[in-house]
């Protein structure tokens, strides 16, 4: 569900994008232009300086993204976007609205070509039509991941021809994120046709490079870290204990 809260830090609100982006809200996880302009809106500058930005979606309506997008870039105040699990499709436009771009470790940037989603019933001409809206919407995208992309608009569009899922070292390299939070680590786990991102459920069917088997590896690599790191840490901690009672300290 998509909420904001006030953040530790007093100056600092935080927004969650954690549902499809859509062009009208129907169920409470969805987010809408509206909504994060209502959000925005409420926002007391003169208190509030920054905004962070946590996003986990797999994208939805392009016309709405890119209306979040620019209600975020037109924001005054700071805003960061963080990725804590994934940001695809329309959702990685989102979060080039931000001025800082943040991607916490083990989540994924994602860029792919825009598409018709859903049953139509169209002629020859109607086709036509819709491929040159697409090709149309895939400039107006190219030019968006151009003001911060480090790549050519060629080699971005290459990139969504290919469906690209960037890891955040690769995202910051090709100047789709500033940096990689290593504070954080994402969960991922795949089942049938769904994927599973830090508790959200995710519909696959509608990407077709997903790299399962790379993602399935890092993920493996991260849990066996983080139970070293807590090994360690148990230790310490047991080691402290019994120091604690050798030398009479309760």
């Amino acid at each position: 569900m998509p909420i904001t809260f006030e953040n530790k830090k007093s100056d600092t609100q935080d927004i969650l994008i954690s549902g499809l982006i859509v062009g009208e809200k129907v169920w409470d996880e969805d987010v809408s232009p509206k909504w994060i302009k209502d959000q925005l809106d409420s926002i007391d500058t003169k208190k509030i300086k920054n905004v962070d930005v946590y996003i986990n979606s797999d994208g939805g309506s392009v016309f709405a993204g890119i209306a979040i997008y620019s209600f975020l870039k037109s924001f005054a105040g700071n805003t960061r976007a963080i990725v804590t699990g994934v940001a695809a499709s329309i959702a990685s436009v989102v979060m080039q609205g931000c001025k800082e771009r943040v991607v916490s470790i083990g989540s994924r940037v994602m860029i792919h070509n825009p598409a018709i989603v859903g049953y139509i019933m169209a002629t020859a001409a109607d086709l036509k039509k819709f491929a040159e809206q697409l090709d149309m919407t895939k400039d107006d995208i190219i030019d968006i991941y151009s003001t911060r992309a480090s790549v050519s608009k060629e080699k971005v569009s290459e990139m969504m021809d290919a469906e690209t899922w960037m890891s955040g070292k690769d995202a910051v390299e090709l100047g789709f994120a500033d940096s990689v939070d290593s504070g954080m680590i994402t969960n991922m786990a795949f089942n049938g046709d769904l994927m599973f991102v830090n508790g959200i459920n995710m519909d696959k069917r509608g990407f077709k490079n997903i790299p399962v088997d790379a993602i399935t590896e890092e993920q493996e690599r991260l849990k066996a870290e983080a139970q070293v790191k807590n090994g360690h840490i148990e230790h310490i901690i047991g080691h402290m204990s019994m120091r604690s009672k050798l030398l009479g300290v309760k």
